[in-house]
C-alpha cells in the first residue's frame, strides 16, 4: 500500500499507464454550524463547520471477522473506526477551499472505513474566509 498512489491508479497494477486511470470520486459536504465573527474592515468572517469526505479505496477491503467493526444495520457492510493519527498512512484526497484566509483550525477528526473499502472522515473545523 502506497499512500502516494491514488486508488484507481493502484487498481491498474501496472496493466496500463497511470494517466489511463479514472479520477477518484470524492463526496464532500460542508455543514455550517455557527457564524463566529465578521470583520468588515478586512472583509473576512470566521465560521465553525463540519466537513465530511467520503471515497472508496478498494485496497482497504477487509473481512468482517478480522476487525472489531460496528454493524451498520443490515449486517453486510461494517464500519471500522480508526485513530486520526492513522490517516497519515492512507491516501487522502487533497481538498482546497479557495476563499480560506488561513489554515483551518481542526478541533476533531473522526475517520472510519468500511469492509468494502469506503473511507469516511468527519472533521470539525474553524474556517476564516474572505
Amino acid at each position: 500500500y502506497s499512500k502516494l498512489t491514488r486508488p484507481n491508479v493502484a487498481a491498474l497494477a501496472g496493466t496500463a499507464p497511470a494517466y489511463a486511470a479514472l479520477p477518484e470520486t470524492l463526496y464532500y459536504q460542508v455543514q455550517f454550524h455557527q457564524l463566529l465573527d465578521v470583520q468588515e474592515s478586512s472583509q473576512t468572517y470566521s465560521v465553525d463547520v463540519w466537513t465530511r469526505e467520503v471515497w472508496y479505496d478498494k485496497r482497504l477491503y477487509h473481512e468482517n471477522e478480522t476487525y472489531s467493526c460496528v454493524n451498520n444495520g443490515n449486517g453486510t457492510q461494517l464500519w471500522h473506526p480508526i485513530p486520526a493519527s492513522e490517516l497519515q498512512k492512507l491516501w487522502v484526497p487533497g481538498v482546497e477551499v479557495a476563499s480560506l484566509e488561513s489554515e483551518p483550525i481542526v478541533f476533531e477528526i473522526l475517520p472510519w472505513f468500511r469492509t468494502d473499502g469506503q473511507v469516511w472522515i468527519k472533521k470539525r473545523q474553524r474556517w476564516k474566509l474572505s
